[in-house]
């Protein structure tokens, strides 16, 4: 009885697994955006100090 826990189904059950992806990629992509925004606005800030 312990088959489906041992070896995984050919043909598993698609909506878990592409949500769970789906929310991997989006916290990945939301990662990196607040990352980029964080760099940006502090090399910006950066080169205003410095202009001025």
């Amino acid at each position: 009885m312990g088959e489906a826990g041992d070896h995984p189904w050919p043909h598993p059950h698609p909506k878990p697994s592409i949500f769970s992806v789906m929310l991997q990629d989006f916290n990945f992509l939301f990662f990196m955006i607040l990352l980029k925004y964080d760099l940006c606005t502090n090399l910006l800030g950066f080169i205003h100090e410095n202009s001025l």
